[in-house]
């Protein structure tokens, strides 16, 4: 009986430790140690040299919907609602690098400083808000054109952003096809590119403080390290923001956009004092039932 405590005690701590949660507002709900923000995306390529090419200097604009928030080290998921969570990202192709696979090349992505969307002047690539009064659905495709889907997707108070302040980690990029034609025919679960990033956080306005997370290994770095290997090895492998993903295919889409991304990413949440005092508890109750447990 005093074995099966002392087990339901690591249990209990390791509950707080590793499946906590908190919700930051009435919508949005964080794990510790770290939170998995999942979403859908539509994108939209702005062919300014009109070769029907993604080249440098182009951009590439997203509308996303931020669907749900989970825990990525176990069972543990929350929807965002009744508010919406909704943002923006506006980046600049800065590099194209054929690939290993004949057609495909590397992109790397700089923040858009004439953006009208984000702050890119700031180092901003993606902005989100936090909306009491939902009304753009992603998935369901309820937005026309790319003004109505930004104006849907950016209607809120700004929650959170991130982008390239000067981390030697930070990196936008994704590998696949220039031909944004072939990504708009293929069907809606059909990954047509592998895509990775690391952002520091610019905008903060969701009540929580953060720590860093690990940002590789990715889809370009194999293995633990540095998150972006075009810096010369000089970065941690940590940044405040770490996702990745892939550009799905467009088929059906009616709003201009090419195709469908999947860019989910991790933030690590430091616990509220409240929340620390509370795992303080747990682990005091642990070494109170491994004392007993010993005299048995």
């Amino acid at each position: 009986m005093k074995l099966k405590k002392f087990a339901a005690g690591v249990g209990l701590a390791a509950t707080v430790l590793l499946g906590a949660s908190m919700p930051a507002s009435a919508g949005v709900t964080f794990f510790f140690p770290e939170t998995t923000f999942e979403d859908d995306n539509n994108d939209w390529h702005f062919d300014t040299n009109g070769n029907g090419k993604i080249d440098i200097g182009e951009r590439l604009v997203s509308v996303f919907e931020l669907t749900k928030t989970a825990n990525p080290f176990g069972a543990g998921s929350a929807n965002i609602a009744p508010e919406e969570l909704t943002g923006i990202i506006d980046a600049v192709v800065v590099a194209k690098i054929p690939g290993f696979v004949p057609g495909t090349f590397l992109f790397l992505f700089a923040p858009n400083a004439t953006s009208p969307y984000v702050d890119g002047a700031s180092g901003e690539i993606a902005r989100t808000w936090l909306d009491a009064t939902p009304d753009l659905d992603i998935p369901g495709q309820n937005c026309v054109s790319l003004a109505d889907c930004v104006a849907k997707g950016s209607d809120g108070s700004v929650y959170m952003s991130g982008g390239f302040t000067g981390d030697n980690d930070e990196i936008f990029a994704f590998v696949g096809t220039d031909d944004p034609a072939v990504v708009a025919a293929a069907g809606a679960g059909i990954d047509m590119t592998a895509a990775t990033f690391a952002f520091s956080m610019i905008v903060n306005n969701t009540g929580m403080d953060f720590g860093q997370v690990a940002c590789s290994p990715n889809s370009l770095v194999p293995v633990a390290g540095d998150c972006n290997p075009f810096n010369g090895g000089t970065g941690d492998g940590l940044a405040d923001i770490a996702g990745g993903g892939s550009i799905k295919g467009g088929a059906g889409l009616g709003n201009g956009a090419f195709g469908r991304s999947d860019f989910d990413f991790n933030v690590a949440p430091i616990p509220e004092p409240g929340s620390l005092a509370l795992v303080g508890l747990a682990l005091a109750g642990l070494g109170a039932l491994g004392r007993r447990a010993k005299k048995a």
